[in-house]
């Protein structure tokens, strides 16, 4: 559902590595995207799949990229590039039951907080967390997001608005 969610809010370009629980994204997207007339790139490693949507971006291209604990753990660094150069782009963090390792009887929260604080500072970060097959308009408004909130000015005012 969520590579249908992308592919609905006009994504034309997928850079992933097959990783579970994100590996559904990654074949749909596969699949789907170049019949769309999108291009969708199988990176060699998790970090060169940010890479490659970050220099999508740039060329004006709607982006994304699917990933897991793990792999969210080892884009940070081009998350942190995409942030400085003011740069739109999505990123589906699909928690696994446990933190990062996927413990099957282990509930936790780590990937969301380590989404949340993942910067060295000074830059906010969006993050939409759906839980219900019907949240599937996240992944339009995450884009939106991406796209209007290039400034640190313009995400203060926006949050603002949206806090009240």
């Amino acid at each position: 559902m969520v590579a249908e969610g992308a592919l609905a809010a006009g994504c034309r370009f997928f850079a992933g590595y097959p990783i579970t629980p994100a590996s559904e994204i990654y074949e749909v997207m596969m699949h789907e995207l170049p019949a769309r007339g999108g291009l969708a790139l199988s990176a060699p490693d998790e970090i060169s799949s940010l890479c490659y949507c970050v220099g999508a971006s740039l060329r004006g291209l709607k982006a994304m990229t699917a990933t897991s604990g793990p792999g969210w753990a080892l884009m940070i660094e081009t998350l942190q590039y995409a942030l400085m150069t003011e740069t739109p782009v999505v990123i589906a963090l699909v928690q696994r039951l446990g933190p990062s390792t996927g413990g099957a009887t282990q509930g936790a929260q780590g990937d969301v907080w380590l989404a949340e604080f993942a910067t060295s500072g000074g830059y906010t970060i969006p993050i939409f967390s759906p839980s219900t097959a019907a949240s599937l308009a996240v992944r339009r408004d995450s884009s939106l997001t991406a796209s209007h909130s290039r400034t640190k000015s313009q995400r203060s005012r926006r949050w603002a608005a949206k806090s009240r």
